[in-house]
């Protein structure tokens, strides 16, 4: 095999391997999942930061959690479709301000809850 038959023999190779390599793999339906986004208050109407937030489910398992942000807001992503508890608490003054919220998430929609500590 000359040079040129070898150099078309090898752009054949890479070009089938680059087809192959870049076709997306096939996969399965993508499972149900919704989102939260929310954001945390105290009885001034005042946003909380840094309040610990757990995502709580039908059977009272703790599914995510985290802390709400500088301007009291939380979000989680990726929730299966059903029906929550928001839980959060914050330590202020010596003690220990909380709240809930019941939330439902659907499929490939986003629901927006508020949680007042108090």
């Amino acid at each position: 095999m000359n040079r040129r038959g070898f150099l078309a023999a090898l752009s054949v190779l890479v070009v089938a391997f680059m087809a192959i390599w870049a076709t997306p793999a096939q996969a399965g339906p993508r499972p149900p999942a919704g989102a939260i986004k929310g954001m945390c208050y105290n009885t001034a109407r005042q946003p909380v930061a840094g309040a610990r937030v757990a995502l709580i489910d039908s059977t009272g398992a703790t599914v995510a959690g985290m802390i709400s942000l500088r301007n009291g807001e939380f979000g989680f992503r990726g929730v299966r479709p059903g029906n929550y508890v928001v839980a959060a608490s914050f330590a202020s003054g010596g003690r220990i301000i909380q709240g809930r919220a019941a939330v439902t998430v659907v499929d490939g929609q986003i629901t927006y809850v508020r949680v007042l500590l108090q």
